[in-house]
């Protein structure tokens, strides 16, 4: 159940999807084309016929290939004022799976690479080229130390 003042919020915002969905894929497009040649990191795909709604933008940083580790990526990123996040931590690391059913982490190696190297940055309707290209100026410069 939600509020009536989350019911209007949603309702406006429905009626500018479009709109809001056009607009974050400019983002993405921006993003791909800064870091589509930087050798160690991994742009979302999309095929031709998917109209992506981009909800987030997480790229994936070979961090060990540039000798950074992710915390100190964001803290660096951070200082810099731009929020990054780590989102979809595997489920068999959270201590009540660990618990439950013994996983063993040898298991899942596909998804410890993912959740190692990805790292979600800024994409919103609001944002501005001036700060796409700080922020993308900003990833490239730590990644190229």
């Amino acid at each position: 159940r939600i509020t009536d003042i989350q019911a209007a919020l949603g309702d406006s915002q429905l009626r500018r999807i479009e709109k809001i969905t056009k607009k974050r894929n400019k983002v993405a497009e921006f993003y791909k084309k800064e870091f589509k040649n930087l050798n160690g990191v991994k742009i979302p795909y999309t095929s031709k016929n998917v109209y992506h709604a981009y909800h987030l933008f997480t790229i994936l940083i070979d961090f060990k290939k540039f000798k950074l580790s992710r915390n100190t990526f964001m803290m660096e990123l951070a200082a810099k004022g731009i929020g990054s996040q780590v989102l979809y931590i595997p489920v068999f690391y959270q201590p009540y799976f660990q618990k439950k059913y013994k996983y063993k982490f040898k298991n899942f190696p596909n998804s410890i690479s993912y959740y190692e190297k990805a790292l979600s940055i800024p994409i919103f309707y609001d944002i501005k080229k001036s700060e796409l290209k700080f922020i993308s100026k900003n990833i490239k410069k730590l990644l190229t130390l």
